[in-house]
């Protein structure tokens, strides 16, 4: 199972917590951040790099339907640019001299945006608070929602055993299936766990297995720098039994940076955001459990996706394979949420097919074996909204109304799987 953010947004969050669409985030990511050394200033540079974004980026004009034609700029975009801020300020200042740090592109360019580069590490670090405390809040939520969204629980609840590639920060799955493999270890006298590959891959108790590729907010370094150094390195991630003991790690504290190859800086940590993804899939548990998605693609003919925006190209160059290694043996089930609305005319596909994510359209083609938009429009807007879409090759099953009206037709789904 491969899930993404739209996994969740069927559950019926209070009006007290920040509903957890990427909209939302990248509004709190957007908004003044405090100066801990002047608290008559505020530091906005963040929405400074929004406004000169929705300037310069080109938009494409051929969506005329579209109200906000840089609806596309979310927090992963904006964060990225912070990341190229922070690799490039030094050598416009003058003050790398390093060759081991010094961008083999930054001859070539030149500042040309206006900040004050002592405010890009304070920001950060609270931009990654900021996303982190609005999982946590919906994590909680659901941790004490008194059964209220035993839907989302009782999906986990079959005879399969899962692989789940969950790409947001929550653990919410894990509290659905309570007993899981992640390939972490309790460490003795100490609240961290240590992640042993091993542990993982072998799996020895037959369990379903937890792949947080993208990061959780229970993750952080280690909190005893002189232990484990010859078992781990600097940026490995260790599990922490709570949220609220990790946001008390990361208060005051500060860790060097990696670099990528061409030597500029990017930041992984306990959550991984920006456009540099498979670059900070180097630090473990990261790069296992990235090596463990390939596996279960491998493995199993059998995959469901939730909610996964296709805005990850790694990840879609891997499932786009399925067909090439099961040869049409594949079992697909892709839960999405389609606006109704759209799905009454079926005059108005070409319009909305170009709403979808590029990413999204091309794996369903290549799952469904639809060759010509006609067949695509027939088996996608043939039939009712709420009605599951079948596609002829047997491969491929799509619901197009939720996570929430998946979960009800759940056993469908699992009859679909075992075909």
């Amino acid at each position: 199972m491969i899930m993404g953010a739209g996994a969740v947004l069927d559950m019926n969050f209070p009006d007290s917590i920040v509903t957890p669409t990427t909209w939302n985030i990248t509004q709190e990511v957007r908004k003044p951040y405090d100066d801990i050394f002047d608290k008559n200033r505020k530091i906005t540079i963040v929405e400074d790099i929004y406004d000169v974004l929705d300037k310069k980026l080109p938009a494409d004009r051929n969506i005329w339907w579209e109200k906000n034609l840089h609806s596309s700029i979310n927090f992963e975009i904006l964060f990225h640019v912070i990341e190229q801020l922070i690799s490039y300020e030094k050598v416009w200042s003058g003050n790398n001299h390093n060759p081991y740090t010094y961008p083999y592109f930054a001859p070539f360019t030149s500042r040309n945006f206006k900040f004050n580069s002592s405010d890009l590490y304070p920001v950060v670090h609270e931009y990654i608070l900021r996303i982190m405390r609005i999982v946590n809040d919906y994590n909680e939520y659901f941790y004490n929602d008194k059964r209220k969204e035993n839907w989302y629980r009782d999906f986990f609840m079959s005879e399969f055993k899962w692989d789940v590639f969950n790409f947001n920060y929550d653990t919410t799955v894990e509290q659905c299936l309570g007993n899981f493999e992640d390939g972490f270890e309790p460490i003795n006298g100490r609240i961290d766990a240590i992640f042993r590959p091993q542990k993982l891959m072998q799996n020895k108790n037959n369990l379903s297995t937890i792949n947080h590729i993208h990061g959780c907010i229970n993750y952080f370094y280690k909190d005893q720098v002189n232990n484990d150094i010859f078992e781990t390195n600097m940026h490995d991630l260790y599990k922490y039994p709570h949220f609220k003991q990790v946001e008390s790690l990361m208060m005051g504290r500060g860790q060097s940076n990696p670099a990528s190859q061409n030597n500029e800086e990017y930041i992984a940590g306990p959550i991984i955001t920006g456009l540099r993804k498979t670059e900070k899939l180097t630090c473990m548990p990261y790069d296992f459990y990235h090596g463990n998605l390939h596996k279960a693609v491998v493995s199993s003919n059998s995959m469901v996706i939730v909610g996964y925006s296709f805005g990850d190209l790694y990840v879609n160059n891997l499932i786009n394979r399925m067909h090439s290694i099961w040869g049409g043996k594949e079992r697909v089930v892709l839960i999405d949420k389609w606006e109704s609305e759209k799905m009454k005319y079926k005059t108005e596909f070409e319009k909305y097919l170009q709403t979808l994510p590029v990413g999204e359209i091309e794996f369903i083609e290549l799952m469904s074996g639809c060759t010509w938009i006609g067949e695509l429009s027939e088996f996608l807007f043939g039939s009712k909204y709420s009605i599951p879409k079948y596609s002829k090759n047997g491969s491929l099953m799509v619901v197009i109304s939720g996570m929430k009206k998946a979960s009800k037709i759940r056993h469908d789904i699992y009859s679909f799987l075992k075909s």
